[in-house]
C-alpha cells in the first residue's frame, strides 16, 4: 500500500465499496480488500499536512472511514459465511489502525455488537474465532468506550458456554481448539482492564461469575505450569486463520487475576477476595 499514491488507493477504496454490493464471491473479496486498506489509510488527517517525503501515504477523511464501516456492517447481514468471516477479519485490520480513534467513533458500539452477535450465535466456529480475534485487538480500555461492559459480559458468557459444552459438529471440530485458545486470549485481555471504577452492573456480573472465573483461571494456571510459555492461540493461526498474539500469557493471566481481585476487594466480597488473593500469589 505504501508504494501506491493517494489517488490510486482512493480509487481502490471506491471500487471495493461498489463491489460489496455484488455477488457473494465478489463481495467476500471486496470486504477483505476494504479491511486490508483500512489498516493502512491514515484517517483523521488533512492531505495538506502531508510533507513531500510521505506522499505515498494516503490520508483519508472521517466520512470515508464511516462509509467503509457501513459497508462492512451491511455485508454481515447480506453476506454468506465467507463474507462474514472476512468482515471479522476486516474489523481486526481496521482496529489495528492507530489513527482510528475508536473511543470517538459513533459507529464503534454497533461494530462491537455485531462482533458479539457473531461470536455468540454463529454456527461456524471459524467465524466465531475471528470475531473473538477482532474483539481482542483494541489496545486500551478506552477503545471499547461504553461497550466495554457488554463486551466483557458477552465474551465471558461464550467462554462459559463453550467450557460446559464439549459437543460440536464435524465441520467445526477442527476449529474448536483454536476458538477456545482465542477466547482465552480475548477474555484475559479484557479482564485485565476491569477495575473498581467500572459500572456497578459489570461489577455485579463479575461477582456473580466469580466461581466460574476462579475455576477457569486455576485451570489456566495448571496448564501454564505444565507447559511453560506455550502460545495461547495456536501457532497454526496465521493471516488466513487469525493471529497469535505476541504477549506473555503469564503476564496476561496475572494482570487479569489482579484486576478481578481489585474489583472483589472494593466490593467487600471477603470470601471471594481471599480466594483470589491466593490465586494471585500463585500467578505472581
Amino acid at each position: 500500500v505504501d508504494l501506491l499514491d493517494k489517488s490510486t488507493i482512493s480509487l481502490l477504496v471506491e471500487i471495493a465499496l461498489r463491489l460489496t454490493k455484488d455477488g457473494e464471491k465478489v463481495k467476500s473479496n471486496a470486504v477483505r480488500a476494504l479491511g486490508y486498506l483500512s489498516r493502512f489509510i491514515r484517517f483523521n488527517h488533512h492531505c495538506d499536512a502531508v510533507d513531500d517525503s510521505r506522499n505515498s501515504v494516503f490520508y483519508g477523511d472521517p466520512v470515508c472511514l464511516q462509509t467503509m464501516v457501513q459497508a462492512l456492517m451491511s455485508s454481515v447481514t447480506t453476506g454468506n459465511v465467507k463474507v462474514q468471516w472476512n468482515v471479522c477479519h476486516a474489523f481486526s485490520n481496521l482496529f489495528m489502525n492507530d489513527t482510528v480513534r475508536l473511543s470517538e467513533m459513533q459507529w464503534a458500539s454497533s461494530v462491537y455488537s455485531i462482533l458479539l452477535l457473531l461470536l455468540r450465535d454463529s454456527n461456524n466456529y471459524k467465524i466465531r474465532m475471528h470475531a473473538a480475534v477482532a474483539l481482542a485487538v483494541p489496545v486500551t480500555r478506552l477503545d471499547y468506550g461504553s461497550s466495554f461492559p457488554d463486551v466483557v459480559r458477552g465474551v465471558t458468557h461464550v467462554l462459559e458456554s463453550l467450557s460446559s459444552n464439549s459437543s460440536s459438529s464435524p465441520s467445526n471440530f477442527k476449529h474448536r481448539d483454536n476458538l477456545e485458545k482465542q477466547l482465552t486470549f480475548t477474555a484475559l485481555h479484557l479482564l485485565g482492564f476491569v477495575s473498581p471504577k467500572d459500572d456497578q452492573s459489570l461489577k455485579d456480573f463479575l461477582i456473580k461469575k466469580a466461581s466460574f472465573l476462579e475455576d477457569w483461571l486455576k485451570g489456566l494456571c495448571s496448564a501454564f505450569n505444565s507447559a511453560e510459555d506455550q502460545p495461547l492461540a495456536s501457532e497454526t493461526i496465521n493471516d488466513e486463520d487469525g493471529f497469535s498474539p505476541n504477549v506473555s500469557q503469564k503476564v496476561m493471566l496475572s494482570s487479569a487475576v489482579v484486576s478481578l481481585l481489585n474489583v472483589y476487594t472494593s466490593g467487600n466480597q471477603q470470601v471471594i477476595t481471599q480466594r483470589f488473593e491466593q490465586l494471585a500469589r500463585s500467578t505472581a
